[in-house]
């Protein structure tokens, strides 16, 4: 029997607290999916024998009709709402909604809102969603979807537009779910993928039509890819039909594990039922004997499939897809564009090599996916993508994967137990043989067994750093290729969830701004393009004015930087995706462009030009007008590293000068101690840092840019601890009658420690710089304290 989200279990008792829409965390479908069992669902007409749902492998129903969510609820098994809504009979929708609520047991587990819908209902879709939200309408626990459009059955932008006012400069998939995500705010990403995989009449020597399969791959690709943009989980909708005589074991198995290996966190079957048709799982019968139920020949095949899924996606939902790569062999097929080839290294370097033993046929291609957990420990699962019409054929494929000496087993979990089971190999090589279509799923292993538990809470953001003027921590932003120009980081759903934050003490919220370079500033004959940016230095992109005075025409600008300001800026970059040597930049008119402009700037070159396979150095340079001086520091090896941070931070003088650059990173995006890189001291220089940015060709992130100056001095403090207490008093009776720079412009300004920085301090006592009074006695008291405490001693060593 399927695993349910019943109420009987908890689950979402325990698991889903009250709270109001607009305070519903970013994270909800992450974490409703993290709280259930893997999702296997079904649309139904109808559900009138629930021990066949229950063999389907199937364990939510799905429906638009009152009929079959109440024979699911009344029998226990959790149901999805499909609204098909629209703004002109909101109310009634919204009623329709409360109505499935009514239904028995708190069965319900999600809402799809509309079926297919198009640009131009998101609006209106938005503003139901708000109201499923709400926890006044008692609906706030729910997961909130829709079924969106494929790229592979109907690939024509006017279709995801749907109205009036269709862009001149067409509307792609990828601008199509990017709206939803941003518009609507769904808690999930559900989307059809029908590949249309046999049609053997028309294609007798493949059975596919030579452009499906490859656009099916890449369909779950192009999803996958703004999944993990916008932090959604996503999920597919595979086709179940016996469209056609002989759809087989292997090819349903293809749409399913295939999506599996792409990270995938749910599966909906289109469909599971229909009324006098045999064209999917079940014919649940006729109008004179609705009882009559029959499943045809693809029921046992999915039902083994699905029970297969439910053990792989117990481990499954809390992977984090991290790349996907292509096993080629087959004679009728080609890699997808959206996928690359698999090659050494390329994301676990202990795996050295992937290779299909198999001789090769028309679809014996392979798909190797990689997963981390919570604990950043390295999954992957490998995927034998063959497939045929006949439901007999075991399609299977041969497989080798090598590793270097350090593993000498692997942890797999078993599909038909559930259990982790582990897998010694010889050689340092593990051999496998895949049914057609079918996965495996495997980790290194290290002590730890499959996951199957949620993380820890993510940690609460650090405080700001003290004398922070500006900062952004852009939490939750994934990244952005930044090759072209339409992928400018401005268009990123990833800032509209950030958002810039100022924390200053000397200037308003409105002037603390950061002006983002929304097109890179493409430079045409006369120079910058009116109403842009100024151009990026290589291609570069990110953000201008961070230093204030920049007369580019942005008005928004930072105040004139305190002295003894330093700026941090930091990015978390994917190496393993770069195809030139790549740079972080701070500079000023020489990131403007036009002309005029000279070379001031400072950047990080991430490996050097002669870079073997992207290994080996860093380096930091300084440049004014092309002359600069340079510094090199060894890193790990980009090329297999992936994802790391790498950090500039520039001390400035009074004027914006640099005096000391220091170069940073670390592994692990987020995590761990920075280690210093190479530093640079260029002393006094005419630059005024005004840009930062990132070149083109890499998977990046702008990331934590911080700009802080001199905490402001308190009265006082005189060791400038940003607290008033004893130890300042040492400072002024150690002192007395010298210099009284040693106050740290604390004192009352004279040229010596004097008895009026006593009254000074002793007025102040137990001020600090966050603006509170901190409760300790006043000096007297501590005076009388220690007299106290002599005197005791004093009595002690008498007796």
């Amino acid at each position: 029997m399927p695993k349910r989200f019943c109420l009987v279990a908890g689950l979402f008792v325990v698991l889903w607290p009250a709270a109001t829409w607009a305070q519903r965390s970013t994270t909800f479908g992450k974490d409703w999916v993290e709280s259930h069992p893997f999702m296997i669902t079904g649309w139904a007409s109808a559900v009138t024998d629930t021990g066949l749902y229950d063999g389907s492998g199937l364990n939510v129903v799905m429906s638009g009709s009152g009929g079959p969510i109440n024979q699911a609820a009344s029998n226990m098994i959790p149901w999805i709402y499909m609204a098909n809504y629209s703004a002109a009979e909101g109310a009634g929708w919204r009623q329709n909604a409360l109505n499935q609520l009514a239904k028995p047991n708190n069965m319900g587990v999600g809402w799809l809102m509309d079926d297919e819908p198009r640009q131009v209902q998101f609006a209106e879709l938005a503003e139901f969603a708000d109201w499923l939200r709400d926890p006044a309408n008692g609906t706030s626990d729910m997961l909130i979807s829709a079924s969106l459009w494929d790229s592979t059955l109907y690939p024509r932008p006017e279709l995801y537009w749907g109205g009036p006012g269709y862009p001149a400069g067409g509307y792609t998939y990828e601008q199509y779910i990017d709206d939803w995500a941003t518009t609507v705010r769904p808690d999930v990403l559900s989307y059809s993928a029908y590949p249309y995989l046999g049609n053997y009449a028309q294609y007798p020597s493949t059975g596919v039509a030579p452009t499906n399969l490859e656009t099916h791959f890449n369909t779950l690709m192009r999803v996958r890819q703004k999944g993990l943009e916008h932090d959604l989980p996503y999920q597919v909708w595979v086709r179940a039909e016996k469209y056609r005589n002989g759809t087989g074991d292997s090819e349903l198995r293809l749409q399913l594990f295939s999506a599996l290996t792409t990270g995938h966190k749910g599966l909906y079957y289109f469909q599971y039922e229909h009324r006098n048709s045999e064209a999917y799982l079940v014919n649940y019968g006729d109008l004179g004997d609705p009882s009559d139920d029959t499943p045809n020949e693809l029921y046992p095949i999915a039902a083994e499939a699905n029970e297969e899924i439910l053990k792989l996606g117990d481990s499954l939902r809390f992977l984090e897809s991290k790349s996907v790569y292509f096993i080629p062999k087959g004679t009728h097929t080609t890699t997808p564009s959206r996928i690359p080839n698999y090659s050494s290294g390329v994301q676990q370097p202990q795996m050295t090599d992937v290779d299909i033993t198999s001789p090769a046929g028309r679809f014996t291609d392979g798909m190797i996916g990689y997963f981390k957990d919570h604990d950043n420990e390295d999954y992957f699962m490998l995927t034998n993508l063959n497939f045929d019409a006949n439901d007999s054929a075991t399609d299977a494929v041969d497989f080798q994967v090598q590793f270097d000496s350090s593993v000498n087993s692997l942890l797999r979990l078993n599909r038909q137990t559930g259990l982790d089971e582990v897998v010694p190999l010889t050689n340092n090589r593990l051999n496998v043989t895949l049914p057609g279509g079918t996965g495996d799923l495997f980790k290194y292993n290290t002590g730890n067994g499959f996951v199957r538990e949620p993380g820890p809470p993510p940690l609460p953001p650090p405080p700001p750093p003290p004398g922070l003027l500006f900062g952004d921590d852009f939490e939750g932003y994934v990244g952005r290729f930044t090759n072209g120009w339409p992928e400018r980081f401005n268009q990123d759903p990833g800032y509209a969830a950030s958002g810039w934050e100022a924390y200053t003490y000397n200037g308003s919220a409105e002037a603390d701004s950061v002006t983002i370079i929304d097109d890179g500033g493409i430079t045409i004959a006369s120079g910058p393009t009116p109403g842009t940016a100024p151009g990026g230095y290589q291609g570069s992109q990110g953000f201008s004015n961070v230093g204030g005075g920049n007369p580019h025409g942005h008005t928004a600008q930072l105040p004139q930087l305190d002295p003894d300001t330093t700026l941090e800026f930091s990015t978390m970059i994917n190496m393993a995706t770069a195809q030139t040597p790549s740079y972080l930049f701070l500079g000023s008119d020489y990131l403007a462009g036009g002309s005029g402009a000279t070379e001031d700037k400072i950047w990080v070159e991430l490996f050097d030009d002669d870079h073997p396979g992207l290994a080996g150095k860093a380096r930091v340079e300084y440049a004014v007008d092309g002359v600069g001086a340079g510094a090199t520091f060894n890193l790990w090896n980009w090329e297999t590293v992936g994802w790391s941070e790498v950090k500039l931070a520039v001390d400035l003088d009074a004027s914006g000068e640099p005096t000391e650059v220091r170069a940073l990173y670390r592994e692990t995006p987020g995590e761990g101690e920075w280690t210093l890189g190479a530093t640079l001291s260029p002393g006094p220089l005419d630059i005024d840092l005004t840009h930062v940015a990132v070149n083109a060709g890499l998977y990046a992130t702008l990331d934590n840019l911080w700009i802080t100056g001199p905490v402001p001095g308190i009265a006082g403090d005189f060791n400038a601890d940003g607290t008033v207490d004893a130890a300042d008093y040492t400072v002024y009776r150690d002192h007395l009658g010298g210099n009284a720079a040693v106050l740290n412009g604390n004192g009352t300004g004279g040229a010596t420690v004097g008895h009026a920085d006593y009254a000074l301090w002793k007025q102040n006592f137990g001020n600090s710089s966050s603006g509170t009074t901190a409760a300790v006695p006043e000096p007297s008291t501590i005076a009388l304290g220690i007299l106290v405490a002599i005197a005791a001693l004093v009595r002690k060593r008498v007796r």
